[in-house]
């Protein structure tokens, strides 16, 4: 297992306890990702009772758990749940899994660069593990973070535009060769996972006259069509298929010829492989699309990149607050105490008001402590508070607190 360190951000004690054991396309390569697809339960059951927290990211082309917690008990929890597939693991630490993190939500660290889906992704993964209970504030924070960071790419970069898949860029090349697809008839023929992209696609960006999904098996075919409200589903075959089609796009699987369908459409984009209707536009013209659309996001990169750093130092900035949070109430309790311990004991002494004088005395210690907790907060948007410090002054304080209630 190959693991990253915190870098220039290990002065934030909070982030420390954060840990990412990943495997993904790039390091550990779809098989390994796929074998791992169903053992999300397996982890939470073995890795949360040895942590603080934990959630567990799984996509097509990633599995991550993220770690609040020791880094032994998780990898030990890991290698229970996973068996041999631990090994394949990669590991980041601290900043470095917070930045992890914020990339993948990004779409960074996607197959496809940039890629949309990435980002409900991620939040899903959060809720779930919150809504069981396996969360905790420093994972809240990472992970709101990272949704924030998504967002933010999304809108104020180019990163997530164009179309950068196979059905997605298939549903573009028809659209160019017509001049767009509002207000066209158009008809899907497959039922797989790329023709149920392609229906999504074209419903969502454009506004068709009618979409029909053809499909070997009528049921399939109707599950396809509930993604469009403009859609109806009929079976693939001359007999069923009626009339004329603006474009046809095709995505099936078993080599069935489908030629017949040139005759159907003005423009026929087909992804299959191999292709079903010869004379159609293939992969070689979607693939055009693809790269074109991969090389404009490729120049939105550095912009994007530079808004995760933005949104880490936001994120570290809060936990070095939350971190010394704890201690300035301590000091105010001890303040607080402190004015109510001399007020009663002067003014028994004295024959004056208690009330009053405690007010005067709250005024003046909270003067007096006023440049710690000046140096204090400094520290913290700095990052210089020096590891363990905080807690000492704390402990200090409730020592004293007890001492003197």
């Amino acid at each position: 297992m190959q693991a990253r360190g915190e870098g220039l951000y290990s002065s934030c004690s909070q982030l420390g306890r954060l840990k990412v054991f990943y495997a993904s396309h790039k390091d550990a390569g779809l098989e390994v990702v796929s074998r791992l697809q169903g053992l999300k339960g397996r982890v939470y059951d073995a890795v949360y009772p040895r942590v603080s927290g934990v959630v567990v990211l799984s996509t097509c082309n990633r599995f991550e758990v993220y770690v609040d917690g020791g880094e032994g008990e998780a990898l030990r929890g890991l290698r229970e749940a996973v068996g041999g597939l631990a090994g394949e693991f990669r590991l980041a630490r601290g900043a470095e899994a917070a930045r992890r993190l914020l990339r993948v939500a990004a779409g960074l660290e996607s197959a496809i660069l940039g890629e949309p889906e990435i980002l409900g992704q991620v939040r899903r993964a959060w809720l779930e593990a919150r809504g069981a209970g396996y969360t905790t504030p420093l994972l809240d924070e990472a992970f709101h973070a990272a949704i924030l960071a998504g967002k933010r790419v999304r809108e104020e970069t180019g990163l997530s535009q164009g179309t950068a898949s196979y059905p997605t860029a298939a549903v573009e090349l028809a659209a160019r060769l017509l001049g767009g697809l509002d207000g066209a008839r158009v008809l899907v023929a497959g039922t797989g996972e790329a023709a149920e992209g392609m229906v999504a696609y074209l419903c969502s960006k454009y506004e068709p006259a009618m979409v029909t999904v053809a499909g070997r098996r009528l049921e399939a075919a109707a599950r396809v069509a509930s993604r469009c409200r403009a859609a109806s589903a009929t079976r693939l075959s001359p007999d069923s298929i009626k009339g004329r089609y603006d474009a046809v796009l095709v995505a099936v699987s078993g080599a069935p010829d489908l030629s017949w369908l040139s005759s159907v459409g003005r423009v026929v984009v087909d992804i299959s492989t191999p292709r079903a209707v010869r004379d159609a536009y293939g992969l070689e013209e979607v693939e055009a699309v693809v790269r074109e659309a991969v090389e404009m996001r490729a120049r939105h990169v550095p912009q994007a990149e530079a808004i995760i750093e933005e949104e880490l130092e936001k994120l570290m900035a809060k936990l070095r607050w939350r971190s010394i949070s704890p201690v300035l109430e301590a000091v105010n309790s001890y303040a607080e105490a402190l004015a109510a311990v001399e007020a009663s004991r002067i003014a028994s002494r004295l024959g004056v008001d208690a009330e009053s004088l405690r007010v005067e005395l709250r005024s003046f210690y909270r003067r007096l402590l006023h440049p710690l907790y000046a140096a204090l907060r400094r520290a913290a948007r700095e990052g210089s508070v020096p590891p363990g410090l905080a807690e000492a002054i704390r402990g200090e304080y409730l020592k004293r607190l007890e001492e003197s209630s």
